[in-house]
């Protein structure tokens, strides 16, 4: 009754505060809905999907109830939740900027990475939005000084006597009571609605005009707005367990390949205890800019832009990479072509971050090449934190893995932002002649996985001369941007050409399969013309004892390593057979190819689903029945 009593008189007192507070956080979700909208680009969709509007920013009205129930007041919880977006949307537009594809839940563990993202963003520009933010957040300070100031002021004015003063108590201890149960409730009432859109069941929400759209997420987010969107993708990193699967299923389609690969691994080489070096190379942002000089033309002869990499026509096996990304995503191609795996299936979310943690192994290349005279190195031009690599790379089976921290070689070209290809080849190069072996001895074979920086943006700002000039159609900061682009890439040009010469001097029987992870974000209007030119990277596989100019089919990257094997004519874990019968019907896997409509489902297609959760959300059945060995083991 006294708990009742001290409520009653609690809202009485308080009624006109708390219809204000009614009032302010309606309003201010509303606003704030709109600015996100605004902030992005898109303000027609206010009008256009009204009802998602509200949605959206019903949103964020609970997220201001939240942070009222740990602030205390309108004014700072609002602050807060303001300048937080305010962040938000600018890493939206930056990312956008770069990639052409919108932030995602996942990207927000990059805030603890900012160290290792510094030189990827224009450091004047992001300080102007902190200022922003830290301006709002001391304005809500401000107010909420004030607010306290004039409640410590009633509080004198009525609390004369004892009993006024245990009643201030009384109401102190409900008040506190209050927030922490707005809080709750805030958070519940969140969970509750949003709960459709991020339910892995739900499909389209006609009542509310919510088209689910996970395979085009530009799409999604022009269709849906910025709050619902980046809300449906928090299902769970995609992975819907096929309906057929269970570990006698899995045991079936490991026992198919595993008498596929007994059968056809005869006659073929054993890789891992051969007396070779294989070298994988991810080159950043490599491309080939002669391939759209019709559409984005440039001063100078095009056949001097890079030359090394148009000579290897003449002899190595050349073609081209599907990326499933534009200007981005460099972990989740790497991840690709290391595993095998799709991040078809996987949606937007990275596996690096977001799976791979929670296991302590997981079959890739540097297992299948595994032998008692081989050791293999991951190495990256940047910081080993960066994606989790430091943790990734031994849960897949390498020696030893170094980022740029723990590089010998870290020169940069003319000033640029980052290592140098040049720099990144003498690294590679200093670890297959055993100058520093993975374990301090050399090793008789060596697998090195490099992954370059030198092409990585910003544009615009990393030289102050250029041997060609961009005279495209567009604007004049997209023209410098491309400008500065084809300076780094005709210099990693001339790198490359420097590192495949020494390896056709190498009297080590040596071979290098390198590709481009992503076109750079300089070259949209792409998508208008020709979406495939804006996927499209280089793809070779270089021999220094053999030659061989056979072109090399387009293939997506998860199926880099079968056409390794197949170019070595090399024995293959079962794996790679259910590879190989995927890609005979499907040879490029990624939601950027497939974005009108889902590839046929073939039966390896449905068996490589199947495998693919059960290695990446499932019990890990398809290891246990020996899909990923070799010699039958």
């Amino acid at each position: 009754m006294k708990a009742a009593g001290i409520a009653r008189s609690f809202l009485k007192r308080h009624k006109k505060t708390i219809l204000f507070a009614v009032c302010w956080y309606v309003g201010m979700a509303l606003l704030l809905g709109a600015f996100i909208q605004w902030r992005i680009g898109m303000p027609a969709f206010l009008s256009a999907h009204p009802l998602l509007f509200v949605c959206g920013s019903s949103v964020i009205l609970l997220v201001l109830v939240i942070a009222h129930g740990i602030f205390g007041n309108p004014f700072l919880g609002t602050a807060v939740v303001s300048a937080c977006l305010v962040l938000l949307t600018y890493a939206d537009k930056i990312k956008y900027a770069l990639r052409m594809e919108h932030v995602y839940p996942a990207d927000l563990e990059m805030f603890f990475h900012l160290g290792d993202l510094s030189g990827m963003y224009d450091s004047d520009a992001a300080a102007a939005q902190w200022y922003i933010a830290f301006g709002i957040l001391a304005a809500g300070v401000v107010c909420t000084a004030l607010l306290m100031l004039a409640r410590r002021r009633r509080t004198q004015e009525a609390g004369a006597g004892g009993a006024a003063a245990g009643a201030t108590r009384g109401q102190l201890r409900f008040r506190i009571i209050l927030r922490v149960a707005l809080a709750i409730a805030g958070v519940l009432a969140l969970l509750v609605l949003t709960w459709p859109v991020r339910s892995p069941d739900q499909g389209d929400i006609d009542a509310v005009d919510y088209d689910y759209i996970a395979w085009n997420q530009t799409l999604n987010y022009e269709r849906n707005g910025f709050v619902v969107a980046f809300i449906s993708n928090l299902k769970k990193a995609g992975m819907e367990e096929p309906g057929d699967y269970s570990e006698e299923r899995v045991r079936e389609i490991a026992e198919h390949y595993r008498y596929i690969a007994d059968v056809r691994n005869k006659g073929r080489i054993d890789l891992a205890a051969s007396d070779i070096d294989v070298i994988y190379i991810m080159n950043e942002s490599f491309s080939d800019p002669d391939r759209f000089a019709e559409y984005y033309p440039f001063s100078g002869p095009a056949d001097e832009l890079m030359p090394n990499l148009h000579t290897l026509t003449e002899k190595a096996r050349t073609g081209w990479l599907y990326s499933p990304r534009y200007g981005g995503g460099t972990a989740n191609i790497e991840f690709e072509a290391l595993t095998g795996f799709s991040t078809y299936y996987t949606d937007f979310a990275y596996p690096y971050q977001s799976i791979l943690p929670a296991f302590d192994s997981f079959p890739s290349i540097a297992r299948i090449l595994d032998a008692n005279r081989r050791a293999s190195v991951g190495l990256h031009a940047y910081g080993g934190s960066m994606y989790r690599r430091n943790a990734v790379y031994p849960l897949f089976g390498y020696d030893a893995f170094f980022g740029s921290e723990d590089f010998h070689y870290t020169q940069k070209d003319r000033g640029a932002f980052y290592i140098s290809d040049a720099s990144a080849y003498k690294e590679a190069r200093a670890y297959l002649d055993g100058d520093y072996g993975a374990s301090g001895a050399k090793a008789d074979n060596m697998f090195v996985t490099l992954v370059t920086m030198q092409n990585h943006p910003q544009y615009g700002s990393q030289y102050d001369t250029h041997s060609f000039l961009s005279l495209s159609d567009d604007d004049y900061n997209t023209r410098w941007k491309i400008t500065d682009y084809m300076e780094l890439i005709h210099s990693s040009d001339a790198a490359l050409g420097d590192f495949i010469e020494w390896v056709a001097a190498r009297e080590k029987d040596t071979v290098v399969v390198f590709w481009g992870d992503h076109l750079p974000g300089v070259y949209d209007r792409l998508f208008e013309i020709d979406p495939d030119l804006g996927y499209e990277t280089p793809f070779f596989i270089y021999k220094n004892f053999e030659e061989d100019v056979k072109p090399l089919p387009t293939i997506s990257p998860n199926y880099i390593s079968t056409v390794f094997f197949d170019d070595m004519l090399a024995k293959k874990p079962p794996w790679h057979y259910l590879l190989d019968d995927v890609k005979k019907d499907v040879p490029i896997l990624t939601a950027a190819y497939w974005q009108e409509a889902p590839p046929e489902d073939t039966q390896a297609l449905i068996d490589y689903h199947v495998i693919e959760y059960d290695m990446l959300k499932g019990e890990q059945y398809a290891a246990r029945y020996g899909l990923f060995d070799t010699d039958g083991e």
